[in-house]
């Protein structure tokens, strides 16, 4: 399996529109086997939904994300657990034991009172 996580730092980017980084991590039998780095350098939003597809994802563990992007991601068939803050590890270790949940389509999480948000 191929779980790409946005980051900043040692955390989840907080907007995944604008996250620059993608951590992709390989896991087998529920163990990390491989880690590595990649750069989302495009500002324009298709290219940079062509560069995760090309990654070949299983899973896309994200920050905050716009309607927009939300709906090209679904597009592409990729499972995404939206709306995730913290550290890194600590937010694949929720992953792979099964605490975190996807994202339903079309459903944001923490909008606030009313749906406005």
């Amino acid at each position: 399996m191929r779980i790409g996580i946005t980051i900043w730092e040692d955390r989840i980017s907080p907007l995944m529109d604008t996250s620059q980084r993608l951590l992709v991590v390989e896991v087998e039998d529920l163990q990390e086997v491989a880690r590595a780095e990649m750069d989302l350098p495009e500002p324009y939003l298709p290219l940079r939904i062509q560069r995760l597809g090309d990654s070949r994802l299983d899973v896309l563990i994200c920050g905050a994300v716009s309607g927009y992007l939300e709906g090209m991601l679904m597009g592409l068939g990729i499972p995404i657990f939206a709306w995730t803050s913290g550290n890194v590890d600590d937010v694949l270790k929720s992953f792979l034991t099964g605490a975190l949940r996807p994202m339903e389509p079309g459903r944001r999480r923490g909008r606030g009172r009313g749906g406005c948000g």
